[in-house]
């Protein structure tokens, strides 16, 4: 029985440090720029969307901290299909989707695709979503996903676009000290067992 206890608590212990993990969350949002279709995604294919100039960093998080109002060049892009039928592919990816400049760094986002099926162009409405990676500089490659949406008229938009990346990693301080309580309390169990069977 005392081993069986013994056993359940350090395997207690060592689950809580294990699963003790949080996620950050690398996202920028763009602003301030249009975009525009040459026509209806769910009559003809491709469609192009194209983007006006005007674009900049919204806000941004993680990476993109401290990068709001920078000027941002986007990349027209095409698409077959339409999501009202889940079939919606790009054709020109991949691509380097946007890209801008803050403090001496080059963040640039390559589209690898559309999330399967989800992109739609109407004379009211744009919508969709996608997956790539941010590169910083030359750095290595950090995935994410990828959406834009708007409404306007005559396939016109204000429209708006987001770059999430999240990563679950460990968290070190709290889980070693969640740890280190754990394993000092069985310790402490195991010799008060130990005295009253002695």
């Amino acid at each position: 029985m005392k081993k069986t206890i013994l056993t359940l608590l350090a395997a207690g212990a060592v689950s809580c440090a294990l699963f003790s993990q949080h996620a950050l969350a690398d996202s920028v949002s763009f602003a301030g720029g249009s975009a525009s279709a040459n026509h209806d995604s769910s009559v003809t294919s491709p469609t192009t969307v194209s983007f006006s100039s005007g674009w900049s960093v919204f806000a941004g998080t993680g990476m993109f901290a401290g990068t709001a109002g920078s000027a941002t060049t986007m990349s027209s892009f095409s698409f077959s299909g339409d999501s009202s039928t889940g079939n919606a592919t790009c054709t020109t990816c991949p691509e380097t989707q946007w890209t801008f400049m803050s403090g001496g760094n080059t963040y640039s986002f390559i589209l690898q695709g559309l999330t399967p099926g989800n992109m739609a162009t109407r004379s009211g409405s744009i919508g969709g979503s996608g997956f790539g990676y941010v590169q910083v500089n030359s750095g290595p490659a950090i995935s994410g996903t990828w959406s834009i949406s708007g409404t306007g008229s005559n396939f016109n938009y204000g429209a708006n676009f987001t770059f999430i990346s999240t990563t679950t990693v460990p968290d070190g301080g709290s889980a070693v000290a969640l740890l280190g309580v754990a394993l000092t309390g069985i310790e402490g169990f195991r010799r008060l067992l130990s005295r009253r069977s002695a």
